[in-house]
């Protein structure tokens, strides 16, 4: 059910390489569709199993602004910071229960995100 989320570097790596805005929107939808998930294990009253997947989502953006950071895309790490604020306070919300409440912040979570993905799209910078 529950997966870790690997984040791969988007800064220089070993051998030097660099990851493409396109590695970090690939990563981007599938913590959408990983936000998707934790919705329905929501409304299958699962709040536990929800925490559990919110935190390995938290980490795997945790490690995509670190990687962001590395590839000097500042403003995107900015954002994906907020995004991260939000998902701690859900996660809060969901250990007391609030589940109504928090199935409209993995909404409102995942339309920052698709923003996020949106403006990179936007900005085409070659990392």
């Amino acid at each position: 059910m529950s997966h870790m989320i690997q984040a791969n570097p988007l800064g220089p790596t070993n051998g030097r390489q660099r990851r493409s805005p396109d590695g970090l929107r690939t990563r981007i939808k599938m913590l959408k569709h990983e936000l998707g998930t934790v919705m329905q294990e929501l409304n299958g009253a699962a709040p536990y199993e929800a925490v559990n997947h919110m935190k390995e989502i938290i980490r795997g953006l945790y490690e995509l602004v670190r990687n962001l950071n590395e590839a000097a895309q500042y403003e995107a790490a900015n954002n994906m910071k907020e995004i991260i604020r939000g998902l701690y306070a859900l996660t809060r919300k969901l250990n007391g229960a609030v589940q109504y409440e928090a199935i409209n912040n993995v909404k409102e979570i995942t339309r920052g995100l698709y923003v996020l993905m949106r403006n990179l799209n936007e900005a085409a910078v070659k990392i």
